[in-house]
């Protein structure tokens, strides 16, 4: 029974080389190979889109970055006076500012 399968298989490889010859190995083989596989494919309308999608992503983001760079350099400078208040200090003068509740109360009358 082995024997008839090696038969069978002998024969099935010698279909499969006569209907795929072995490619001539050459310098030229892989990139007549990818001509081939580029003409098959058709060009489309998104492939242009692509090219420009990441030209106008580069430009919009360094637009932006030169926006920000811009916005910075023309703000008035403000004073760099250092505060030496804490966090109770700050809620406390925010609820006097808005005359917010309890707290109000509180720093209104003094404790």
């Amino acid at each position: 029974m082995s024997r008839l399968l090696e038969e069978k298989l002998e024969r099935i490889w010698k279909l499969y080389r006569a209907a795929c010859p072995a490619p001539e190995p050459s310098a030229g083989f892989m990139p007549g190979l990818w001509a081939k596989i580029d003409a098959r494919r058709s060009p489309g309308w998104l492939a242009p889109l692509r090219i420009w999608a990441t030209r106008v992503a580069a430009v919009a983001g360094a637009a932006a970055a030169l926006l920000v760079a811009s916005v910075g350099m023309w703000q008035p400078q403000q004073s760099l006076e250092v505060r030496e208040w804490g966090y109770v200090d700050v809620l406390a003068q925010d609820a006097v500012d808005q005359r917010d509740g309890d707290l109000w109360l509180l720093v209104s009358n003094g404790e």
